[in-house]
């Protein structure tokens, strides 16, 4: 918009926004304008800035000091939303008059992002949002206890606080991954921020679900019992026991790790658990070898891994027994958890995160309840998680989910996605 302040006139303007358009109608000069537009700023988050952009006077004024450029940021009662103001102004070379150069931008979104985050930093709760990465604009933000991975984005906000890229999240759903799969499965009520990209995620969920849940959240449910039970053997188990635990955390990580490397022969690396030739010890774990032409660095990065684990185990430290009890606590419920949502994954091909109906038991499980005076787990909770392995069991067996996502489905949704954020009509 640009106005005439000395002769306080409205010179022209471009407005799609009716509301605003009648506002500018009822304003006839520029001073009753500006004065229209003031009377409806609310909630100022720049004080004195408003009077300084929306006053004839005051731009006058700050123009004969050299101050040609104003800003200020403002929530507008008649659209309820927040807008960004710049002023600019100059003199017409031909008239003579100052004219003031009036832009109002629409920056909602960043100012609702902007304070959940402001939140965000003064709570002990983790957050996880989706955002696109090339300009940054939020389509969701929700508490969550996931993995702290930042983006250049926010980095700056809390440690407490993950944004995934949009792409980055839709391959993490692809993949099935657990950490990102549970945000999809939420009450409405529990995102703190949700826009029409968000929404249409979450309306497109079953798209990502398949047979790949069977191992993502078999693994990782794996994975968390074996952080569980390491935990526990390092500090309350005899050494027989420890040794096993030390023997299955080396056999997981070989399982893996030896899809990165060159492909071993059948029988060409054993290990095993036989009578100990340490005399400080009653069992442990041995290896046979058989190689021939196998690559060094290959072997290297084997070797590597296993001696990372023993050492691992063979670390003595001082252990803060109620900080220690609470992280046990909290790996056992979520370990629960896990096996819960997998299973309803599986069987009903619904992702269910918020646990209304095993709340107690969850709870139970998080307060400690399952937890031995000498810091082992109960039976009980050993049968529960044994309960729930067969039931993820059978529901890997008879899942209806097919076993790969609709590709072309999702690259449709993902290249609609991507020409709203190029076309900026988020």
């Amino acid at each position: 918009m640009r106005v005439d302040l000395d002769e306080n006139t409205i010179l022209e303007y471009t407005c799609t926004e009716p509301k605003l358009e009648a506002c500018i109608t009822e304003g006839i000069t520029a001073e009753g304008l500006m004065t229209a537009f003031a009377a409806n700023a609310m909630g100022e988050m720049e004080p004195g800035a408003i009077c300084r952009c929306l006053n004839s006077e005051a731009l006058k004024e700050a123009y004969e000091k050299g101050q040609n450029q104003q800003q200020a940021r403002y929530k507008c009662r008649l659209l309820e939303l927040y807008i960004n103001l710049d002023v600019s102004i100059l003199k017409n070379p031909v008239s003579g008059h100052r004219e003031a150069f009036l832009v109002f931008t629409d920056v909602n979104d960043l100012c609702v992002t902007q304070k959940a985050f402001d939140a965000v930093v003064k709570t002990n709760y983790d957050f996880v949002g989706v955002a696109e990465v090339a300009t940054g604009k939020f389509f969701c933000l929700v508490n969550s206890k996931s993995e702290k991975m930042p983006v250049r984005y926010y980095d700056n906000y809390s440690d407490a606080t993950t944004i995934y890229t949009f792409n980055k999240m839709i391959n993490l759903l692809l993949a099935c991954n657990p950490n990102t799969i549970e945000l999809l499965g939420l009450n409405l009520e529990h995102y703190l921020y949700l826009n029409d990209i968000g929404k249409s995620l979450l309306e497109r969920k079953e798209m990502f679900l398949s047979k790949r849940a069977i191992q993502s959240f078999g693994g990782y449910a794996d994975a968390q019992l074996r952080r569980l039970q390491n935990a526990l053997a390092r500090d309350s188990y005899p050494q027989t026991e420890k040794e096993q635990h030390i023997y299955n955390s080396v056999k997981n990580a070989m399982h893996d790790l030896t899809k990165q490397c060159a492909a071993l022969d059948e029988g060409a690396m054993k290990l095993y658990i036989d009578k100990a030739e340490n005399p400080e010890l009653e069992t442990e774990i041995f290896i046979d070898l058989h190689l021939t032409h196998y690559p060094l660095r290959d072997y290297k990065n084997i070797w590597n891994q296993m001696n990372n684990i023993v050492k691992d185990y063979d670390k003595l430290g001082k252990r803060n027994k109620k900080k220690d009890d609470n992280h046990l606590n909290k790996h056992a419920m979520h370990l629960v958890r896990l096996f819960m949502m997998a299973i309803d994954i599986l069987e009903k091909g619904e992702i269910c995160t918020y646990r209304r109906d095993e709340h107690e038991l969850l709870l139970s499980i998080r307060k400690g309840e399952y937890q031995k005076e000498d810091g082992t787990f109960s039976k009980a909770f050993y049968d529960i998680v044994s309960d729930y392995e067969r039931r993820l069991e059978a529901a890997a067996r008879h899942t209806k989910l097919p076993d790969e996502p609709d590709m072309a489905k999702v690259q449709d949704y993902v290249m609609s996605v991507n020409e709203r954020v190029i076309r900026d009509e988020l």
